[in-house]
């Protein structure tokens, strides 16, 4: 084997670990905590049941579905959310996520039918032509022609020919529109109401949020047919899981130090364990690859440090900039910014001010009986968009409590800090 061949078969950290797109099957960590997995898969099969996923960013939304359908044999057509997209955009874009489309045309119906009233307003006729999309290249050669079907019955009818039983519209936080969301509402009653002539045809909205009504308010009606699922951030367990699985199939072994360091800091966040665990794996995988020596096997501490600074590079511009506006610029005692760094060492979404109070007590060793009334003013300082309005303020006033207004900001002062302890639990 010559030494071209020999570089293209050594693995390549980017074919496992996936920090922008979903994980793949041999890396999803089965979710076990409070029997997520299985709640989600009974949410799947009961006959009707609509279903709305949401929580924080990167904690595997998308991945958990995804993974959950194919366990089951479900097919899936999914839908990206943009801003700006209409309803009628939307299910355009749920044709093309069936098919492999020569012409697609909606259209107001001049004339309401009956169909079409029937379908919470949905007024409009589809004309298409396309070959449907599938792993079997048997099933790519069908091919169909739709003229002037009511669009909402056609979509239907399609996904169960190519045997679709999930429309996923993921990233759903980016719809704005009140309209639209109306009629995404109305459509999932439509479907709920077919179940049993459509097998069971589901549709699942995935996004960012903190309730499930942050992402999608309904009817009375329609949320009794909706099951609302919130996807929580991921243990330590299962994030140490998924560093374990990559390393072994990149050949690389990493000390339980530097698994339980990278769960640690990744915060509940399988995102950033992912981003850490690709730039550790660069190191001996890009090493071996320049100097064409006997490769490395072993991930080592100069690795984890170089991820920890890679991965800081790769956060959005946005939280450098606003952690930068967070902290002072000189002063000795500086609130503000060890209000953050006491934050990030520990778990907990959102905290009393009394709370915040006993944590900088802890970590300046101050006195119980000292007055710390100057924090007041640095939490309401790190809600002003002045100083990064890095915080945000929850509930009636006397109840207050703070928290990141980007969960992820927690993870990013972490790395930043190079925080190397595994987090303490808060009370």
């Amino acid at each position: 084997m010559n030494d071209q061949e020999a570089t293209k078969q050594r693995p390549r950290a980017e074919a496992y670990f996936t920090p922008r797109t979903p994980a793949g099957r041999e890396m999803f960590a089965r979710r076990d905590e409070n029997q997520l997995q299985q709640r989600l898969e009974d949410y799947l099969t009961e006959l009707g049941n609509q279903v709305m996923l949401y929580g924080d960013t990167g904690v595997g939304k998308t991945s958990l579905l995804m993974r959950v359908a194919e366990e089951m044999g479900i097919g899936v057509a999914r839908v990206e959310c943009y801003s700006g997209k209409s309803f009628q955009d939307l299910i355009g874009d749920a044709f093309a996520a069936i098919a492999e489309l020569q012409e697609l045309r909606l259209e107001v119906a001049s004339t309401k039918s009956k169909t079409a009233e029937g379908e919470g307003g949905f007024n409009w006729i589809a004309t298409m032509k396309g070959r449907y999309r599938s792993e079997s290249v048997e099933s790519e050669k069908r091919e169909f022609v739709v003229v002037e079907q009511p669009a909402i019955d056609a979509l239907v009818d399609k996904l169960i020919e190519a045997d679709k039983k999930i429309l996923f519209f993921d990233n759903f936080e980016n719809i704005r529109n009140d309209s639209v969301k109306i009629q995404i509402a109305e459509l999932m009653s439509f479907i709920s109401d077919r179940a049993k002539d459509t097998g069971n045809l589901k549709i699942v909205l995935a996004g960012i949020a903190e309730t499930a009504s942050d992402l999608l308010s309904q009817s009375a009606a329609a949320s009794r047919r909706t099951t609302e699922f919130e996807v929580p951030r991921m243990p330590e367990r299962e994030l140490s899981e998924i560093i374990g699985r990559g390393m072994k199939f990149l050949d690389l072994s990493i000390a339980d130090k530097f698994v339980k360091r990278i769960a640690g800091l990744s915060d509940g966040f399988p995102y950033v364990t992912h981003l850490l665990g690709l730039h550790a794996a660069r190191g001996p995988l890009n090493e071996k690859r320049s100097t064409g020596d006997e490769p490395r096997t072993k991930i080592v501490e100069d690795d984890i440090k170089h991820a920890i600074q890679n991965s800081v590079s790769e956060f959005r511009q946005e939280f450098h900039t606003n952690y930068n506006l967070a902290k002072e610029m000189s002063g000795i005692v500086r609130p503000r910014e060890h209000i953050l760094k006491a934050l990030a060492r520990v778990d907990g979404r959102d905290f009393r001010a009394v709370e915040i109070a006993d944590l900088y007590r802890t970590q300046f060793g101050i006195s119980p009986d000292k007055n710390m009334t100057f924090l007041n003013v640095a939490l309401g300082q790190l809600r002003d968009v002045k100083h990064g309005a890095v915080l945000r303020r929850r509930h009636p006033r006397g109840r207050y409590r703070y928290g990141f207004t980007n969960p992820l900001m927690r993870p990013f002062i972490r790395l930043v800090e190079g925080t190397e302890e595994t987090p303490q639990q808060s009370g």
